[in-house]
């Protein structure tokens, strides 16, 4: 009942119904006997079968999205490394298209912000100058203008007690992500992405993806990198590591330790 999570009442209707496997000594009424591996297998197949009934969409963040991703930071992260609430719309005044959520059944569970900004702000942020509270919004950029250069401020998936279940937002997000940014950079004048590399696993991931390091702090656990004027290869090798992703389904959890 527990593998199965169900109640005594639904379990037992279940059984009678042939659904749950058992055995039961000829003559008698009582004491069945559940075969281990068919239990296993069926609360594998339930909980694959939970997973499917998630709704996962990618969309622009909402105002009530961001206090919720602001709540969920300060709480896991201190206000130290968390952007105030007010810095987050003063931001969006300028440019409301510089973040993106993944709602699972409606509810947020992720987000990514990508950050049009001065590229002198940036070089502050990977030599950790400033924070990304620090940030004025006089440094954030519109997409319409020339020559953008684009800081990868936040990648984040909401973890799950359901390791398997974190993944897939991590892959879901990731993927889209990467999309996005492809779609930012043939629709607008980007020249160069940005992005910090806090963990081993994003520092190769941005490796693989083709960004060059250009900064190393604190004996290269934190590690800035560029990607500069994406070109056709640098597509074709983005394109490449989404399709490994697929196929591998590539061990991400995405907490902020752990953005790219």
């Amino acid at each position: 009942m527990v593998l199965l999570d169900m109640p005594s009442t639904t379990f037992y209707r279940e059984v009678e119904a042939g659904n749950i496997p058992y055995k039961l000594e000829k003559g008698r009424k009582r004491g069945m006997l559940f075969p281990k591996e068919a239990i296993e297998v069926l609360a594998h197949m339930k909980k694959r079968a939970r997973k499917k009934l998630a709704h996962h969409s990618f969309t622009r963040t909402t105002n009530a999205d961001i206090w919720t991703a602001f709540e969920a930071d300060l709480r896991t992260y201190g206000e130290e490394d968390s952007v105030p609430y007010r810095r987050s719309l003063e931001w969006r005044e300028i440019n409301d298209e510089i973040s993106m959520a993944i709602k699972e059944d409606g509810q947020l569970v992720g987000y990514a912000t990508l950050l049009p900004l001065e590229e002198h702000v940036i070089h502050l942020l990977l030599h950790d100058k400033i924070r990304e509270r620090d940030i004025l919004p006089s440094a954030v950029k519109k997409w319409s203008e020339p020559h953008l250069s684009v800081y990868i401020a936040s990648i984040v998936v909401e973890p799950s007690a359901d390791k398997e279940l974190t993944k897939e937002r991590g892959l879901f997000l990731l993927r889209h992500t990467i999309k996005w940014a492809i779609t930012l950079t043939h629709q607008h004048d980007v020249k160069n992405w940005y992005a910090m590399g806090v963990t081993p696993l994003g520092q190769s991931m941005l490796e693989r993806l083709g960004f060059q390091e250009t900064v190393s702090l604190e004996e290269g656990k934190r590690k800035g990198y560029v990607l500069r004027e994406i070109q056709k290869p640098s597509s074709k090798i983005i394109n490449q590591f989404l399709a490994e992703m697929e196929s591998q389904h590539l061990p991400l959890t995405a907490p902020k330790e752990e953005e790219a």
